[in-house]
Protein backbone atom coordinates (compact mmCIF):
# COMPACT_ATOMS: atom_id res chain seq x y z
CA UNK A 1 0.00 0.00 0.00
CA UNK A 2 1.68 3.36 -0.97
CA UNK A 3 0.93 6.53 1.06
CA UNK A 4 -0.14 9.99 -0.77
CA UNK A 5 2.42 12.46 0.15
CA UNK A 6 1.39 16.16 -0.34
CA UNK A 7 4.66 18.38 -0.12
CA UNK A 8 5.05 21.23 1.61
CA UNK A 9 7.68 23.28 1.72
CA UNK A 10 11.16 21.44 1.55
CA UNK A 11 9.19 18.82 4.05
CA UNK A 12 6.73 15.83 2.57
CA UNK A 13 3.52 15.85 5.05
CA UNK A 14 1.43 12.42 4.51
CA UNK A 15 -2.41 13.67 3.40
CA UNK A 16 -4.14 13.07 7.00
CA UNK A 17 -7.07 11.60 5.59
CA UNK A 18 -5.22 9.14 3.75
CA UNK A 19 -3.52 7.93 6.76
CA UNK A 20 -6.75 8.02 8.74
CA UNK A 21 -8.12 5.28 5.80
CA UNK A 22 -5.50 3.56 6.04
CA UNK A 23 -5.64 2.93 9.95
CA UNK A 24 -8.69 2.15 9.27
CA UNK A 25 -8.37 -0.53 6.82
CA UNK A 26 -5.59 -2.06 9.44
CA UNK A 27 -7.93 -1.94 12.28
CA UNK A 28 -10.85 -3.78 10.27
CA UNK A 29 -8.09 -6.20 8.58
CA UNK A 30 -7.07 -7.01 12.02
CA UNK A 31 -9.94 -7.65 13.53
CA UNK A 32 -11.55 -9.66 11.04
CA UNK A 33 -7.76 -11.71 11.19
CA UNK A 34 -8.54 -12.22 14.88
CA UNK A 35 -12.02 -12.86 14.46
CA UNK A 36 -11.50 -15.75 12.26
CA UNK A 37 -9.22 -17.72 14.68
CA UNK A 38 -10.97 -17.07 17.43
CA UNK A 39 -14.10 -18.64 15.40
CA UNK A 40 -12.37 -21.25 14.32
CA UNK A 41 -10.99 -22.03 17.82
CA UNK A 42 -14.09 -21.76 19.94
CA UNK A 43 -16.85 -20.83 18.20
CA UNK A 44 -19.40 -17.70 17.35
CA UNK A 45 -19.47 -17.98 21.00
CA UNK A 46 -16.35 -17.39 21.70
CA UNK A 47 -15.94 -14.26 19.22
CA UNK A 48 -19.19 -12.85 20.89
CA UNK A 49 -17.54 -12.90 24.19
CA UNK A 50 -14.05 -11.27 22.83
CA UNK A 51 -16.15 -8.44 21.15
CA UNK A 52 -17.48 -7.35 24.43
CA UNK A 53 -14.53 -7.77 26.38
CA UNK A 54 -12.81 -5.76 23.60
CA UNK A 55 -15.43 -3.40 23.53
CA UNK A 56 -15.74 -3.04 27.33
CA UNK A 57 -11.87 -2.83 27.05
CA UNK A 58 -12.13 0.36 24.72
CA UNK A 59 -14.51 1.93 26.85
CA UNK A 60 -12.52 1.66 30.03
CA UNK A 61 -9.48 3.10 27.66
CA UNK A 62 -11.25 6.00 26.65
CA UNK A 63 -12.49 6.84 30.07
CA UNK A 64 -9.53 6.57 31.01
CA UNK A 65 -8.48 9.14 28.82
CA UNK A 66 -11.19 11.61 29.45
CA UNK A 67 -9.91 11.15 33.59
CA UNK A 68 -6.10 11.81 32.43
CA UNK A 69 -7.66 15.16 30.38
CA UNK A 70 -9.65 15.91 33.72
CA UNK A 71 -6.40 15.60 35.77
CA UNK A 72 -4.19 17.69 33.60
CA UNK A 73 -7.31 20.40 33.57
CA UNK A 74 -7.51 20.37 37.43
CA UNK A 75 -3.58 20.48 37.88
CA UNK A 76 -3.66 23.31 35.79
CA UNK A 77 -6.23 24.83 37.38
CA UNK A 78 -4.71 24.08 40.93
CA UNK A 79 -1.43 25.62 39.60
CA UNK A 80 -3.08 28.87 38.81
CA UNK A 81 -4.61 28.63 41.71
CA UNK A 82 -1.44 28.95 43.89
CA UNK A 83 0.16 31.33 41.59
CA UNK A 84 -2.52 33.86 43.03
CA UNK A 85 -0.62 33.85 46.24
CA UNK A 86 2.72 35.58 47.49
CA UNK A 87 5.44 33.54 47.48
CA UNK A 88 2.45 30.65 47.50
CA UNK A 89 1.75 30.73 51.06
CA UNK A 90 -1.96 29.88 51.22
CA UNK A 91 -1.75 30.11 55.09
CA UNK A 92 -0.49 33.59 54.88
CA UNK A 93 -3.42 34.60 52.83
CA UNK A 94 -5.67 33.11 54.94
CA UNK A 95 -4.48 35.16 57.82
CA UNK A 96 -4.19 37.96 55.87
CA UNK A 97 -7.80 38.15 54.97
CA UNK A 98 -8.73 36.69 58.53
CA UNK A 99 -7.15 39.91 60.02
CA UNK A 100 -9.00 42.11 57.42
CA UNK A 101 -12.18 41.02 58.82
CA UNK A 102 -11.24 41.29 62.39
CA UNK A 103 -10.51 45.29 61.47
CA UNK A 104 -13.10 45.27 59.43
CA UNK A 105 -15.49 44.08 62.04
CA UNK A 106 -13.99 46.51 64.40
CA UNK A 107 -14.57 49.49 62.86
CA UNK A 108 -18.16 48.54 62.33
CA UNK A 109 -18.42 48.33 65.73
CA UNK A 110 -17.10 51.88 67.05
CA UNK A 111 -18.93 53.62 63.80
CA UNK A 112 -22.19 51.96 65.35
CA UNK A 113 -21.15 52.63 68.65
CA UNK A 114 -20.18 56.83 67.89
CA UNK A 115 -23.79 57.01 65.73
CA UNK A 116 -25.15 55.98 69.37
CA UNK A 117 -23.78 58.29 71.06
CA UNK A 118 -24.21 61.15 68.68
CA UNK A 119 -27.75 60.07 68.88
CA UNK A 120 -28.16 60.63 72.35
CA UNK A 121 -25.90 63.31 72.23
CA UNK A 122 -28.48 65.13 69.95
CA UNK A 123 -31.59 63.86 72.09
CA UNK A 124 -29.82 65.27 75.16
CA UNK A 125 -29.34 68.69 73.17
CA UNK A 126 -33.20 68.92 71.78
CA UNK A 127 -34.35 68.09 75.03
CA UNK A 128 -32.50 70.81 76.45
CA UNK A 129 -33.44 73.10 74.08
CA UNK A 130 -36.86 72.81 74.49
CA UNK A 131 -36.23 73.30 78.19
CA UNK A 132 -34.83 76.66 77.45
CA UNK A 133 -37.15 77.56 74.64
CA UNK A 134 -40.31 76.76 77.33
CA UNK A 135 -38.68 78.75 80.09
CA UNK A 136 -38.35 82.06 77.85
CA UNK A 137 -41.54 81.23 76.74
CA UNK A 138 -42.69 81.31 80.66
CA UNK A 139 -40.36 84.37 80.88
CA UNK A 140 -42.51 86.03 78.10
CA UNK A 141 -46.02 85.11 79.13
CA UNK A 142 -45.37 85.77 82.89
CA UNK A 143 -43.69 89.28 82.53
CA UNK A 144 -46.75 90.62 80.44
Amino acid sequence: MGEHVTSVGSSAVPDAKKLDVLKKNRKECMNQQWQHEAARLGGHGLVQVLSELRDGQLELMANIDALNVKAAKSEAVITRLLSGFPADDVEGHRRYHESVIEWRELRNKLVREALTKMVGAGVLATTGWLVVALWQAFKVTVTK
